[in-house]
């Protein structure tokens, strides 16, 4: 009897762990969106976005500070995205900000494919 009582207190103790290792209650959440590069504040640490909000149903302007260590794809640094090109995102919010953490330029204004 007792080996029946330690095996289910183990097959307990597997079920219930990885649950806590795998919880991600303390990771901040990141999201993601895409829009039109409006300006590009570099002393400052910010970029400023067209994107298409669905709430509103219309198109508006966000500016996000940009992490220090942001990725970046398809461009030298991010400071160096002209204005007009559209962009994909992702960013999490961090002090009550919109922070971005990465960034992928996929048109720019003049360029062709």
């Amino acid at each position: 009897m007792a080996r029946y009582i330690i095996c289910a207190l183990a097959i307990g103790a597997l079920l219930v762990v990885p649950q806590a290792a795998f919880s991600q209650d303390d990771e901040e959440e990141i999201d993601f969106n895409s829009g039109t590069v409006v300006s590009i504040q570099k002393d400052a640490g910010e970029i400023t976005l067209t994107q298409y909000d669905w709430d509103s149903d219309s198109d508006i302007e966000v500016r996000y500070k940009v992490a220090p260590d942001v990725r970046v794809e398809n461009t030298d640094a991010w400071y160096s995205i002209k204005p007009g090109s559209y962009v994909d995102f992702e960013f999490m919010k961090e002090e009550g900000l919109d922070t971005l953490v990465y960034i992928s330029v996929y048109e720019v204004p003049g360029e062709k494919e």
